[in-house]
């Protein structure tokens, strides 16, 4: 025949309560912390891949502006199949009639007009 304990009631109740406990306040703040680590993990990733698509917008910008570089550097800097101008060798002799300081005035400002005229070409 099939015996019955007091014991066996005592420990189904004190399992029962356990249970209880434990999903009341371990396993429902558990699957809460797991599922807010894996929305913060997919929020990275989110981010992550609007990230690389943004750095690949640059990239691409980048190129197509290094390209209209080259391009206009080709149009404004001659080839060099072109001549070369030779500097011709430029002298300039003040009146022997003019005093030193003077001399040295007129050869002043006609340098730094020559300076001028070159640096600007």
């Amino acid at each position: 025949m099939f015996s019955f304990d007091i014991t066996v009631i005592i420990q189904m109740i004190n399992f029962f309560i356990a249970w209880w406990f434990l999903d009341r306040f371990l396993f429902k703040k558990l699957i809460f912390e797991v599922h807010q680590e894996d929305s913060f993990v997919a929020g990275l990733q989110r981010k992550l891949d609007e990230e690389s698509h943004n750095l690949a917008a640059v990239v691409d910008q980048k190129k197509v502006e290094l390209e209209q570089f080259k391009h206009v550097y080709k149009e404004q800097i001659p080839a060099l199949s072109h001549p070369i101008i030779e500097a011709q060798e430029i002298s300039f002799n003040p009146p022997d009639d003019m005093k030193d300081h003077e001399r040295s005035v007129l050869i002043n400002e006609i340098s730094e007009q020559l300076v001028q005229e070159i640096s600007h070409d």
